[in-house]
């Protein structure tokens, strides 16, 4: 668990974020998702 970002401490913005609903992630190119129920940040 070390590895993990500590986020309350980071000072570093992330980048921008954009919701859709309007299409499925698996059929948008080159998008990261994150499954935000767990509880940690996680790309799959």
């Amino acid at each position: 668990k070390s590895d993990y970002p500590q986020w309350p401490e980071l000072k570093t913005d992330l980048c921008d974020l954009h919701l859709t609903t309007g299409q499925k992630i698996e059929d948008i190119p080159s998008v990261l998702q994150i499954d935000f129920a767990n509880k940690y940040i996680v790309s799959i």
